[in-house]
């Protein structure tokens, strides 16, 4: 007995093993994110960041193109020539008989009916003003594509911070709204039952109840609200819309103060946008600089080794003891100067002066720009923050007259149409305050990216 007992005891220790480590390695069927856990997932997965990470990773590819034609050129050519009809050169009947005439002219063919030629050239560029200039360039537009890639990116992270602020105000309403309805279900099964002790009229209790109708209608509409802010929070930090996700921060634990610094302090360089046109009168000043640099020669070396031969039949282009290749070969220096161009280098370099003091102006204006945005920005988040405290002090005081109705409403001194319009009073309340907190988490959001603290 004890015999069989041992191996079935072994196979359940196995066998509960293995649960344990399926159960281990399943995955959690819902994740939960905080704030900056959503926005590092949004700048991995995002669609939009991801093309402009692309984008950057094609400029600094173009570098390695512009630097390929700085190196060594190769080249291998290979001719097979057939020549069926042999070119005919005129020449004095003289040229090879001293007694003809000289008024007299022959005809000749010279050449053979197949000709081979196979040849490897080296290039390699010596000086030439425009490439060193287009490297500094595409540097630059490297730079530019980078800069591109981060304004994406704050993009994104403006859109899932907002998307997420969303869902957690439409969560706190949800909740509040079902705590309505279930106030009012109350009161509604309350007065009923005043009304079967004839205490109140029917009356009474259809006021009571179209309210409550109302509730729930609103309770329902503000679930598919909730729902519909959750899947726009997963499009913008690129979950899957069917992935079940919960956002683990609470609205009460966000701090909202009024903004007291000085926008003094600021530098412009953390706007993207005036860095961007920084970059652009760089970019723009080397577009100048080579267009100058046309006018300087270029300089080449060159240099062909190779071997040719010639037959009257095909197949004698490959027996090389009857038709040898003959080698040849040259190496030269070359230089190529456009002295003249019709004044065109003349009117880019104009083109390119006149673009310069475009940037120059767009830079003036985005300094004016960003101060007044800063000013507009911090301006608003203060007032949204009083705005926001008025109506959490307006929604406590309807609370309280709310109670203090419905008490005495049970108590038989006070009126239904009192309950009815205290409730009211504390519903829009209670929306006013949300919209102003949610107000003011926008605000604060667009502050940030005014002063370009946002992302980083």
């Amino acid at each position: 007995m004890l015999k069989t007992q041992k191996p079935i005891c072994l196979l359940l220790l196995l066998l509960s093993l293995v649960v344990i480590t399926a159960s281990a390695q399943q995955p959690n069927s819902q994740q939960g994110y905080s704030l900056q856990e959503a926005i590092d997932y949004a700048i991995n997965n995002n669609t939009e960041i991801l093309n402009a990470s692309l984008e950057n990773k094609i400029a600094q590819k173009q570098i390695n193109e512009i630097l390929a034609d700085g190196l060594p050129q190769v080249f291998a050519n290979l001719d097979l020539v057939n020549n069926h009809n042999i070119q005919t050169a005129f020449v004095p009947a003289n040229a090879f008989d001293p007694s003809g005439d000289p008024n007299e002219v022959g005809a000749l063919a010279f050449g053979v009916n197949y000709t081979g030629l196979a040849s490897l050239r080296l290039e390699q560029m010596i000086f030439d003003g425009s490439f060193f200039v287009g490297l500094q360039a595409a540097r630059i537009y490297t730079e530019l594509s980078r800069k591109a890639h981060i304004k994406t990116t704050i993009d994104v992270v403006e859109a899932v911070t907002k998307a997420y602020y969303t869902v957690l105000i439409n969560r706190e309403m949800a909740e509040l709204v079902t705590k309505n309805y279930t106030r009012l279900d109350s009161l509604l099964s309350d007065t009923k039952i005043m009304y079967q002790n004839g205490f109140v009229e029917q009356i009474d209790v259809d006021r009571i109840k179209v309210e409550h109708n109302n509730v729930k209608v609103e309770k329902d509409h503000l679930d598919k609200m909730l729902h519909l802010s959750e899947s726009l929070f997963k499009f913008q930090a690129g979950f899957d819309l069917k992935e079940q996700i919960e956002l683990t921060d609470e609205i009460d634990n966000v701090e909202l103060e009024k903004y007291l610094e000085k926008a003094d302090a600021f530098n412009y360089e953390n706007r993207i946008e005036y860095s961007n046109l920084q970059t652009q009168k760089a970019l723009n000043n080397l577009d100048l600089k080579n267009t100058k640099s046309q006018y300087i020669p270029k300089v080449n070396l060159y240099a062909t080794y190779g071997a040719n031969t010639g037959t009257q039949k095909f197949g004698g282009l490959f027996d090389l003891n009857e038709n040898p290749w003959h080698r040849l070969g040259v190496i030269g220096v070359g230089m190529n100067w456009h002295i003249f161009d019709g004044m065109r280098k003349s009117a880019q370099t104009q083109q390119k002066k006149f673009k310069a003091e475009q940037i120059e102006n767009d830079i003036s204006s985005a300094v004016v720009g960003i101060d007044l945005e800063i000013e507009q920005s911090i301006s608003d988040y203060n007032k949204s923050i009083d705005n926001m405290n008025a109506q959490k002090e307006n929604m406590a005081l309807a609370q309280n007259i709310y109670k203090t109705t419905e008490v005495k409403y049970k108590e038989g001194v006070g009126s239904n149409s009192e309950v009815l319009d205290a409730d009211a009073s504390l519903k829009q309340s209670q929306t006013n305050y949300y919209n102003a907190f949610f107000e003011a988490l926008v605000s604060r959001v667009e502050l940030q990216k005014a002063l370009g603290e946002l992302h980083k």
